[in-house]
């Protein structure tokens, strides 16, 4: 991979540049990315404009934003941290010895570390595969696909001003938010008198909404789950069926950052966003086989919950035959200095604590 293809990978991720909210700096900090990468300016160049399309609100004109580019230039140099590709760590192989396996019930540590001092972006291994006696996965049921029970209202796929509107809300790319509809785990209409976000999947076996305009609902209710709902049936498993991984989160607002990331690392074609619409609740048995032979992570909330949830779900999802891993977010902080509690408070990390951390780079195994 080039430099300038690592750099616009990098800047994917960064916050959005929002007028009268440091846009003007943000924007800078950007362009002076580029320079630390080691891009000359024609190199650059375009990656800027990409990104200023992206993420301004609203974009600069190209004058403004060549300006800024100049700027860069007179102000920084090339970093070696950043104009030479990290070391990437790989994880040993697994032992298949059922004695050297480590119990289920560890996937929320690291040697060493404690529930509540993991290090940021700890990647936290599982057991190892397990397979059917013929070395081969469980076979899907097909009672996972059962008769819909969910009431929905008229629900709607999004318009470009749905799209823009949530991702400003959640600090995503519009590019992410559309693919997530498109997918067909987003959706849109009027619930409870007010236009709202709906995850769901075409199992039509649970859909949970949120208010566009970022509001709670009655009682300080921030997601509302649909009457009829099987809370625990994974949301997006059966579009990831042909995905030879999975990134598992908890919630909608992560279901759609996780597509924000994948977008933004160029692994549409191999990863899969799948979410469990709350931490209490235990995977539908139903849908364990669809997991098997997968490659699973978790992306864990940095919470009491978060821990239960992890070791609830990796000890499910290795007993189902899917290697499983958790990906720890402890330590980091947002761009406005309150700490990253989830996969979408990462997309609006700070530039210094993305780059301080290397492990940010790819999210995904």
């Amino acid at each position: 991979m080039t430099n300038q293809e690592r750099a616009a990978r990098y800047l994917a991720k960064l916050p959005a540049a929002v007028a009268g909210q440091g846009g003007s700096a943000a924007t800078f900090a950007a362009a002076c990315r580029l320079v630390e990468f080691g891009l000359a300016e024609g190199e650059a160049w375009p990656v800027l404009t990409e990104w200023n399309q992206t993420h301004c609100q609203p974009p600069w004109s190209e004058g403004e934003l060549r300006h800024k580019l100049a700027d860069a230039f007179k102000a920084t140099r090339p970093k070696e941290t950043f104009a030479q590709p990290a070391a990437v760590t790989r994880r040993p192989p697994r032992s298949l010895d059922a004695s050297r396996r480590r119990p289920a019930s560890s996937a929320a540590l690291v040697d060493g570390d404690t529930p509540d001092g993991t290090k940021p972006g700890t990647v936290m291994p599982a057991a190892s595969r397990v397979t059917d006696q013929d070395g081969s996965p469980p076979a899907p049921s097909p009672a996972a696909v059962a008769p819909r029970r969910v009431v929905f209202p008229l629900l709607i796929p999004g318009r470009a001003s749905h799209f823009l509107t949530l991702a400003k809300l959640r600090g995503l790319s519009v590019e992410s938010v559309e693919v997530s509809s498109e997918r067909g785990l987003l959706r849109f209409g009027e619930y409870r008198g007010h236009v709202a976000w709906f995850v769901l999947d075409k199992s039509r076996l649970v859909a949970q909404a949120r208010r566009l305009d970022g509001e709670p609902w009655a009682q300080g209710v921030k997601a509302w789950t649909l009457p009829g709902s099987k809370a625990a049936w994974p949301v997006g498993i059966l579009e990831a069926a042909a995905f030879p991984m999975v990134a598992l989160c908890e919630g909608g607002p992560d279901l759609l950052a996780a597509f924000h990331f994948i977008q933004a690392e160029d692994r549409a074609g191999e990863v899969a966003p799948v979410a469990m619409l709350g931490a209490k609740a235990r995977i539908h048995p139903e849908a364990l086989p669809m997991f098997a032979g997968k490659r699973v992570r978790i992306y864990r909330h940095t919470d009491a919950a978060g821990d239960k949830a992890v070791d609830q779900w990796t000890s499910q999802l290795t007993a189902a035959g899917a290697d499983v891993d958790a990906f720890a977010l402890d330590g980091l902080t947002r761009a406005d200095g309150q700490p990253v509690n989830d996969l979408n408070d990462l997309a609006q990390i700070s530039a210094d604590d993305f780059a301080a951390h290397p492990c940010l780079h790819s999210l995904f195994p």
